[in-house]
């Protein structure tokens, strides 16, 4: 997530927003945040 602030937030309530559909800008910062999540929450779908 700290890999991808623009992308991963944690709203008011501590629960976890994020841009479903980030900006091809965004990607390589997406991808290094899957692979830094220690409990592996966040993954990728689609990706070819």
């Amino acid at each position: 997530m700290y890999a991808a602030p623009e992308v991963f937030a944690f709203d008011e309530d501590e629960i976890l927003t994020y841009q479903p559909e980030p900006p091809e800008s965004q990607h390589d910062k997406v991808r290094a945040a899957v692979a830094a999540c220690p409990v592996r929450a966040i993954r990728l779908v689609g990706e070819s």
